[in-house]
């Protein structure tokens, strides 16, 4: 009885991973229904499902007894930079496996930076030697007002048997964004619905037009048993100047400044970016 009340008080304020109700994760089917209306759109001459795809990795990595971990990471820079969920470099024996425009390949990634914080922070930079040429846009900050959003999940392996790794079928997901919420000094935090489940950490948050608003990083679970999706939108000149850092000390450099960075960053995170 103290436990819930407790769970309570942290639900009234926020959200709580601990559900006194058992919650089940979404099924098959409800994943796939999810994406039914959009299966039609079309981005840049290709599906809105195939535009998602080649730009979400999948990553594996090996838990500390033995377990396969899966998650995802978006590519955000030709370079070979990607966006993660920090929670899923806790893996050892990292493997990225990603499109190159070609073909898809396998590297073992290089961590840039990461900032991880229980309640907050839950993001990360990853580089490979290699090249992305199919890389996410940022959305611009009107696009977290509830606007309807997808995401690409899968490709990767699925599970561990005695048979080896078990491939999951590539899929997209589609919801809607519920509300948002500052997340510390650099990000903003996103919850909606899409139907998520473990191993969806760190996959794209995007528009139906294609533009990555964030990264999703888990499912919060009410103690009544209700759930929402979470997802975090770091703050786009903190990615920035992260990879350019890192570029310009491997002797890299783009020839401009991406358009949706030209502009200073919001003043309240000026300073945090310079710090960091």
């Amino acid at each position: 009885m103290i436990r819930c009340v407790f769970v309570f008080l942290i639900w009234c304020g926020g959200m709580c991973t601990t559900a006194c109700t058992p919650y089940a994760f979404p099924g098959d089917r409800e994943r796939v229904e999810s994406f039914r209306s959009l299966a039609s759109v079309r981005v840049a001459g290709e599906s809105l499902d195939m535009y998602l795809r080649r730009r979400t990795a999948v990553l594996i990595g090996e838990g500390a007894g033995g377990e396969i971990h899966i998650s995802e990471a978006v590519s955000i820079d030709p370079r070979g930079y990607f966006l993660t969920a920090a929670h899923s470099l806790e893996a050892t024996e990292l493997h990225l496996f990603y499109f190159d425009g070609t073909r898809a390949r396998v590297a073992s990634p290089r961590v840039v930076a990461a900032r991880r914080d229980k309640t907050r922070d839950d993001f990360a930079v990853l580089h490979v030697d290699g090249t992305s040429p199919c890389v996410f846009e940022w959305a611009d900050d009107d696009a977290l007002s509830g606007a309807e959003v997808a995401t690409a999940v899968g490709g990767g392996p699925d599970k561990a048997s005695s048979q080896g790794l078990v491939v999951s079928k590539p899929q997209c997901l589609a919801g809607r964004i519920i509300s948002t919420a500052p997340s510390g000094a650099l990000a903003t935090r996103i919850f909606h619905d899409l139907p998520l489940r473990p191993g969806d950490s760190g996959g794209p948050l995007a528009t139906v037009k294609g533009k990555l608003i964030g990264i999703n990083t888990g499912v919060s679970v009410t103690w009544l048993g209700e759930a929402v999706s979470l997802a975090i939108r770091p703050d786009r000149h903190w990615v920035w100047y992260q990879i350019d850092r890192d570029a310009r000390m491997r002797g890299q450099t783009l020839k401009a400044t991406p358009a949706l960075l030209r502009s200073p960053p919001r003043a309240d995170r000026e300073e945090a970016i310079a710090r960091d």
